[in-house]
């Protein structure tokens, strides 16, 4: 969150931040707190989440105006999907991001030896984004068993719409607010595979389109390694439609203009 002159731009709300590896509701109500000092001093307040949209309204009775993570047209990548590869992007310098990649790349490591002996098409992780390298390399040197995992890796990238992968996955384990790489991917027609962070800030009515939330970062793994599941989420992913769930965030931000006008107008023309 950030205070600008009587604004306040919300990144996040801290309040709501999930943490699955740790209890963290005494901090959620000491950012209640401050949030409520923060409202107190600013006029006008900006969201990017719908869950934080609804969360300064009916917790501190605060109004705000939503606004668009991305507000460029859809542009559906051309290349074809190559089956069974998973793409991971982010900045790889950030802990939430590391650790949730991390537990998923070694889940994978576990569940592989449980197939040795089967014939299945070998899943191929495309790591991509800022810091990458670095990352790999680190985590590869704590556990060799990673070595037996096939990784490509790609520290930058020109266009989303270039990756080639069946879906983006996001094995997030805590945070808050919206997820930027999730809008972008489905900007691109890349449907979305995470656990409910990857979705937080967006309703069900438009991360269903193209999204598939699993319950934790080992069911994901699961969904990617083992063959029996691999096709079943092989089935899923098609008929899924992220330029749906695209369109979908798009014209909910619109919508939400006109109700945050609408009750701007109606205010004012109650103190008259």
């Amino acid at each position: 969150m950030l205070v600008v002159n009587a604004s306040s731009v919300w990144h996040d709300v801290p309040s709501l931040k999930h943490d699955s590896h740790r209890d963290i509701s005494t901090g959620a109500r000491r950012c209640a707190a401050l949030e409520r000092m923060a409202l107190s001093r600013a006029q006008f307040n900006v969201t990017f989440s719908f869950s934080d949209a609804t969360r300064l309204r009916r917790l501190h009775s605060a109004h705000s105006t939503m606004i668009s993570v991305i507000d460029h047209p859809a542009c559906a990548r051309k290349l074809k999907p190559i089956p069974n590869r998973w793409l991971l992007i982010g900045n790889w310098t950030r802990a939430e991001n590391c650790e949730g990649a991390q537990d998923f790349l070694l889940t994978c490591a576990e569940l592989l030896k449980e197939i040795k002996n089967e014939t299945s098409l070998p899943a191929i992780f495309h790591i991509a984004g800022y810091g990458s390298d670095a990352f790999i390399t680190e985590i590869i040197k704590q556990h060799p068993e990673l070595k037996n995992i096939q990784i490509i890796v790609s520290s930058y990238y020109q266009n989303i719409t270039d990756f080639t992968e069946m879906a983006l996955l996001a094995p997030l384990s805590r945070g808050a607010g919206i997820k930027l790489k999730t809008i972008e991917a489905w900007a691109a027609g890349i449907p979305v595979i995470g656990t409910a962070q990857a979705f937080s800030g967006l309703p069900k009515s438009i991360w269903h389109h193209g999204g598939l939330r699993v319950s934790s970062i080992t069911e994901m793994a699961r969904l990617c390694i083992l063959p029996s599941s691999y096709n079943r989420l092989s089935r899923d992913i098609d008929k899924l439609n992220a330029i749906a769930a695209y369109e979908a965030y798009q014209t909910a931000i619109r919508s939400s203009d006109h109700i945050s006008a609408l009750e701007k107008k109606l205010r004012e023309q109650s103190t008259i």
